[in-house]
């Protein structure tokens, strides 16, 4: 959602993998550590309170938007089930990615 609690596509906002290791007969590879990994790599700071691009508080659109993030990634682990291995965040501030998406600093719009 947008500021204005409209619907908003962001173009390239997200990329979502899924690698699946097969034996060579085409079947799954259970001896492998991560037989099926999936990779979420977001492209757009609409989940994250501080922006790195050129508005830094980003704080209204993160409200908006990442508990849909936490549901989706919530679903993922208990519908697959799928197990969180690894969260690489370059370009924002050590602790503020979890397992659920961004975490809002203190006194941030909506943080519960």
């Amino acid at each position: 959602l947008d500021g204005k609690l409209q619907p908003m596509e962001v173009p390239d906002g997200a990329d979502f993998r899924v690698n699946i290791h097969l034996t060579d007969s085409g079947a799954l590879r259970p001896t492998t550590d991560e037989p099926v990994y999936l990779r979420l790599e977001l492209n757009a700071d609409i989940y994250a309170p501080r922006s790195i691009g050129e508005i830094k508080d980003n704080s209204l659109l993160a409200a908006l938007n990442g508990p849909r993030l936490a549901g989706f990634l919530g679903r993922i682990e208990v519908d697959v089930p799928a197990e969180l291995l690894e969260i690489h965040q370059d370009h924002h501030p050590p602790g503020t990615v979890g397992p659920r998406g961004f975490k809002a600093p203190p006194g941030a719009v909506g943080k519960t």
